[in-house]
């Protein structure tokens, strides 16, 4: 199928893939995690953004951290993610490296699967 097209009708769905997307992960520290990210990315017109906090891992200072009752104080792992056309999300990045106290970010290129209830009924 190609960028953008439909698939026909699928329990009365149809589903629309499109290939020319980017997925933007940012892992970080609960500490270093700030929502002026996700509200920038919405200021900047990106399609969605979600926030997922971990229940344990260990990043740069090699320290593991987990959610268990002795490790309440610890510092979780967070990832922030954000889907959109491929020109989108690098013309974010510049404004990323202002807000980002540390941490890694990926970018990787996918295919998207659009479910549309009802569409083209």
């Amino acid at each position: 199928m190609r960028a953008g097209t439909t698939s026909p009708r699928a329990e009365g769905r149809r589903v629309a893939i499109e290939h020319d997307a980017l997925l933007m992960r940012i892992y970080l520290s609960e500490s270093r995690y700030r929502s002026a990210i996700v509200e920038s990315m919405l200021a900047h017109g990106l399609r969605g953004a979600a926030a997922f906090k971990g229940i344990g891992g260990f990043g740069a200072s090699r320290r593991v951290s987990s959610e268990r009752a002795v490790d309440a104080l610890a510092d979780l792992p967070v990832v922030i993610e954000v889907v959109d056309d491929e020109a989108k999300v690098r013309a974010f990045v510049p404004v990323l490296e202002t807000l980002l106290p540390g941490g890694l970010v990926t970018l990787e290129r996918i295919q998207r699967v659009v479910y549309r209830p009802g569409a083209g009924a």
